[in-house]
């Protein structure tokens, strides 16, 4: 596993001490903020951390996701920091894998001492986790997925918008495609993870109550290398029970496997899917007669669409290493910039309240309702129920090379129905 930071130079002695986990009585006070080493608190950084897939399977989402709060915490850094200190970044790459995400957390948690968890993987390592997040009482914020269950834990604070509006959103879109809801004849395709059964769940029982029929719903192994047993049957029920759309949970690479065997046996069906769908190459790498037909749902905006906040990340990493993910028009990226905004955001919102802690972070982010992301998202409100911070969506499609906003995310409000 690697270890990352977001600083150009690591601090080995301030890594030292956090590692003894003690916070010495004679600790420094910079900026009016006493040093506290057990939480993340150093002389010199605060400490946060970061685990995800760097490589592996979800790579195509959290690998730029990663890059997006790396950036802004470099950024930060070179606008002040906070109390007289930088923000660090410790990240571990756990590919996907739950025992290693099991492992990188226990060590930002027990070994490096961060104050906070910005960004986590998918639902297979956040949902064992939450019992042990519920004991550390640490927060996280931005998990890389919001799934039912961290809705009712305390402790995550979520910007992806949850499945339940994704599917809302997504419905709205295939119906607008169809002409009216009541039209759609659909199908999910699922990774065979925890949020992969929400998402099957909750489109068949969304897409029923607005009067579409649901006719199946297939799961696919993280590890499928083909998916022509889904593509065979798909066949059939074009055929028998004239299905005219798919609903797809995955990440690029999923999509890619998936579309690939739809194409080899001719099965064209237009296609909505979750934010991990959203990458550049699921558009280009894929066959033209699926491509041409798919959109994918996010809470958050992609570089090519112009939103005043743009600029000021554009301007930022022009000419560092993270211009690629602008040229790449990656909305994964985007969206780690944002989990970096409403981080400082609470941790400036702690310094000024006098506790500069976990539990202090944790209040600090309670009081976040209406952060104004410049349109690089919808306003990140985690007063809403199970600090949904993120529950607003919209559908983006592909064209000349670039995402397409297929609205505002106040004209897709009306869709949203807020039942979780």
């Amino acid at each position: 596993m690697k270890k990352r930071t977001s600083r150009l130079a690591v601090l080995t002695a301030t890594l030292v001490l956090a590692a003894t986990g003690c916070a010495t009585e004679d600790s420094a006070t910079v900026d009016g903020v006493k040093s506290n080493p057990s939480e993340g608190v150093t002389d010199d950084t605060i400490k946060f951390g970061w685990m995800g897939a760097i490589t592996g399977l979800s790579a195509s989402t959290l690998e730029p996701k990663h890059a997006g709060t790396e950036a802004f915490f470099e950024y930060a850094n070179q606008n002040g920091g906070v109390a007289g200190r930088d923000l660090e970044l410790i990240s571990y790459d756990d590919a996907g894998v739950v025992d290693k995400g099991l492992t990188n957390y226990s060590r930002l948690v027990k070994d490096d001492r961060v104050l906070a968890i910005v960004g986590q993987s998918g639902s297979q390592i956040t949902e064992p986790l939450i019992p042990k997040v519920e004991q550390d009482k640490i927060p996280v914020i931005g998990p890389g997925a919001t799934t039912a269950s961290q809705l009712v834990t305390p402790y995550y604070w979520n910007n992806i918008p949850t499945y339940q509006d994704q599917a809302d959103v997504s419905i709205a879109y295939a119906g607008e495609q169809l002409g009216g809801v009541d039209k759609i004849k659909g199908v999910t395709v699922s990774l065979a993870v925890p949020s992969g059964v929400e998402w099957r769940e909750f489109v068949d029982q969304k897409l029923t109550v607005a009067g579409g029929t649901f006719v199946k719903g297939y799961d696919m192994s993280t590890t499928a290398t083909d998916a022509v047993p889904t593509a065979l049957d798909l066949q059939k029920l074009v055929k028998d029970d004239k299905v005219n759309y798919i609903f797809i949970h995955g990440n690029s690479q999923s999509a890619l496997t998936l579309f690939s065997s739809m194409s080899q046996y001719n099965v064209d069906l237009p296609v909505v899917g979750i934010y991990g769908v959203g990458s550049a190459a699921t558009f280009t790498d894929g066959p033209p007669e699926i491509t041409d037909d798919l959109a994918f749902v996010h809470g958050f905006t992609p570089p090519s669409v112009d939103e005043p906040g743009m600029k000021t990340v554009k301007d930022f990493v022009a000419g560092t290493k993270w211009e690629k993910y602008i040229k790449e028009d990656s909305v994964h990226f985007i969206n780690g910039w944002v989990d970096g905004m409403t981080t400082l955001e609470a941790t400036k919102r702690a310094v000024e309240s006098g506790d500069l802690s976990r539990e202090g972070l944790q209040k600090a982010l309670a009081t976040i309702t209406d952060l104004d992301t410049g349109g690089l998202s919808g306003t990140i409100d985690y007063s809403r129920y199970g600090h949904n911070g993120g529950a607003v969506a919209r559908p983006y499609t592909f064209a000349d090379g670039k995402f397409v906003a297929e609205g505002s995310y106040e004209d897709w409000e009306g869709a949203l129905k807020y039942e979780y």
